[in-house]
């Protein structure tokens, strides 16, 4: 059962006055003063109440480290702003299904409405966001030599069919299909989508998928970009014609006769498909990062970068593309929307609206966090772990309108550009802070870091644990936008050794988010932080063997993901880019998947699309630690797991979540050493 999470700014803040900026100097914290564990009772101001969701706010400025805040008088208490959040909740819309996986999500202002791709294929009344409704619910693809009767990946609509694609998996054969939408119910109120044909063509993969001037344009992996002809009764595909030499394609829009085409080994390119029969590719651009969804809007191109962001590019002259900017998101930027000035991407950990009046320079408006809670049966149901991030991996937007494609269900929210806030960012490991085992009588000191990525000062005035054992030594600091400050976490083990663990509870005046929390654990037995790495065994798809004793001396990045799972192929991809390319030799980056359901040739397939040269492969029957990270790092999802191990063996971090700079600062850490 879901628990509601209703969302009110503190007290001080509210007597400060709903609006009024509080006077911020730098990164600022208060040591050793007693904040009293039960905060004043909060007060409504700003966006009011939100339900189920942790909401965001901006991160204008970058990460720029952790810098030592300055100290002020002891008795200084520091008195939290006012601020309304630039997200409104408008609508989460839930009815049949409140699991969705959705991934692409696209709206049409010629009738308002939104279609998702998800686990089904849904369409949305989206007329007026704040009674938005499903026309269309729950529509299971029906799909040769499918096992699992299951949803889509891409969708495009045009006119009264919406297309839509799906890469392959273990579950799913690789598809091209649409649904006719034209159909209703007897009482006008409901759609009756009837699918259309199936397309399936020998040694393809299908990705991103567009419509315009009467064809469909399909991204083709390895193979580039497919032009088809749909029959005029039977809406069957026929292909016209295809380019190839554009890398492992993945999103495609097309504007005119130019097509433009994303490519996940790191280009962008432009294709004239003045001729469907005989398309040619025009110009071709390197891209920082994993290239993704796109949106083109006039002259310029808003793409998703993966880890390197939001790309904005100048295609005046189509044949020559240009990058103006590149702005880094917090997680991997996978879609984007625009509408009047402003893009907003979906980032896997949160939502981020930026201002492109000028493309050259974007500037944030605001971050989004939503989430779920972690609710786990007995013995674990005793742990009370925080809300868990819940993905966002679709965007789509109607003026100040967005509409939040999340993992769950879909959200709308209004956007407020004109509104600034601070947006508290903690690491995704705060789902299990893991102190490791400590002796009895003896005591463990680790720091945590928390940034502001937002456009006004944050002021976390009420730091606090929920055991005498577990302490903090900071109970108030104030960051400035785009700075970061460590928290000081220590752990004094009882008499006995046992497991024990607490929560840390923070208080702050981010809007969306003012109070959050990470679980602290230390002792528990079996797999976790400060204890050898198991010895793990894989086959790799080449057929080679490999085992964790071998990366000795080395620093580890472990990983586990499943071909079923919609989002690992995003942090698969990421992990040659953003790992393997940057650290090279350096490090050992190894990706398994657990086993079940996938087979080797299904892994193999999986991995030759999209183009991974690090070692990946099947954990062997004989290893286990999958099994023992599910154990005690709990999450609502299976994958992607990640792991960091120490050139001594020993495990230095384990999260059920991506959080890509998380890792990248534990392997530099680890490298140090």
């Amino acid at each position: 059962m879901r628990r509601l999470h209703f969302k009110f700014l503190p007290l001080l803040a509210f007597v400060a006055g709903c609006g009024a900026n509080a006077a911020s100097p730098a990164a600022t914290q208060v040591a050793d003063v007693h904040v009293d564990s039960n905060p004043a009772q909060a007060a409504e101001c700003g966006s009011g109440a939100v339900a189920d969701t942790n909401s965001g706010t901006p991160d204008a400025v970058q990460d720029q480290g952790a810098p030592a805040p300055d100290v002020p008088k002891a008795e200084e208490k520091l008195q939290p702003g006012a601020f309304q959040s630039p997200w409104v909740l408008v609508k989460r819309l839930q009815e049949q299904n409140g699991h969705m996986h959705t991934d692409e999500v696209r709206y049409r202002a010629s009738d308002k409405r939104l279609f998702q791709c998800s686990y089904t294929f849904n369409v949305i009344d989206a007329a007026v966001p704040a009674t938005m409704k499903f026309l269309a619910q729950g529509i299971k693809h029906v799909i040769p030599n499918d096992k699992r009767s299951g949803g889509c990946i891409h969708l495009a609509p045009d006119n009264a069919i919406v297309w839509t694609t799906h890469r392959g998996n273990v579950q799913n054969p690789t598809f091209v299909t649409g649904w006719d939408i034209s159909k209703f119910s007897a009482d006008g109120k409901t759609m009756t989508p009837q699918q259309v044909p199936v397309l399936q063509e020998p040694g393809e993969s299908y990705e991103g998928i567009d419509a315009a001037n009467g064809l469909v344009y399909v991204a083709l992996r390895l193979n580039g970009l497919g032009i088809y002809q749909p029959d005029p009764a039977t809406h069957a595909l026929t292909r016209l014609g295809s380019v190839s030499g554009l890398g492992s394609t993945w999103g495609v829009r097309v504007v005119g006769t130019t097509a433009y085409v994303t490519d996940i080994d790191g280009s962008f390119a432009t294709v004239d498909v003045s001729d469907p029969k005989a398309p040619k590719l025009l110009g071709k651009l390197a891209i920082p990062g994993v290239a993704k969804g796109l949106t083109v809007e006039g002259k310029l191109v808003y793409l998703a970068a993966g880890e390197a962001g939001l790309v904005v590019l100048d295609v005046s002259n189509p044949s020559k593309p240009v990058i103006l900017s590149q702005t880094k998101t917090l997680g991997s930027a996978i879609r984007t929307a625009y509408a009047d000035g402003r893009v907003v991407v979906a980032a896997w950990n949160d939502t981020r609206a930026y201002d492109v009046s000028n493309p050259a320079a974007p500037k944030l408006i605001g971050a989004l966090r939503l989430t779920t809670d972690t609710v786990y049966p007995s013995p674990y149901a005793e742990d009370g772990h925080p809300p868990a991030t819940a993905r966002t991996m679709g965007v789509a937007m109607n003026g100040k309108d967005i509409f939040v494609g999340n993992w769950w269900v879909p959200y709308a929210f209004a956007l407020h550009p004109e509104r600034a806030a601070p947006h508290l960012v903690v690491p995704e490991a705060a789902n299990v802070i893991d102190f490791g085992p400590v002796a009895a009588g003896q005591s463990k000191a680790i720091s945590f870091k928390l940034s502001n990525h937002g456009t006004a000062p944050l002021t976390i005035f009420s730091i606090w644990t929920g055991a005498a054992n577990f302490t903090v030594k900071q109970t108030q600091l104030r960051i400035n936008p785009g700075e970061s400050a460590a928290l000081d976490l220590a752990f004094a083990a009882t008499a006995t050794a046992t497991k024990e663990y607490a929560l840390l509870s923070l208080f702050s005046d981010d809007p969306d988010q003012p109070k959050r929390q990470a679980f602290l654990v230390a002792n528990q037995a079996g797999f976790g932080v400060g204890k050898p790495l198991p010895e793990t065994k894989g086959i790799l798809v080449d057929g080679d063997e490999w085992s964790s004793s071998s990366a000795k001396g080395k620093v580890l990045l472990l990983g586990y993901w499943a071909s079923f799972c919609p989002v690992c192929s995003v942090e698969v991809k990421d992990y040659q880019d953003r790992f393997q390319k940057k650290f090279g030799d350096k490090i050992e980056v190894v990706k398994l998947n657990a086993n079940v359901p996938d087979t080797m040739d299904i892994v193999q397939a999986y991995v030759k699309n999209l183009g991974i040269t690090y070692k990946i492969g099947l954990e062997d029957p004989s290893t286990h630690t999958f099994d023992a990270i599910q154990k005690n790092f709990k999450g609502v999802n299976p994958f992607p797991d990640d792991v960091v191990v120490g050139k001594d063996g020993v495990i230095r971090y384990v999260a059920r979540e991506y959080d890509p700079d998380a890792i990248e600062a534990e392997i530099l850490a680890a490298l140090a050493q």
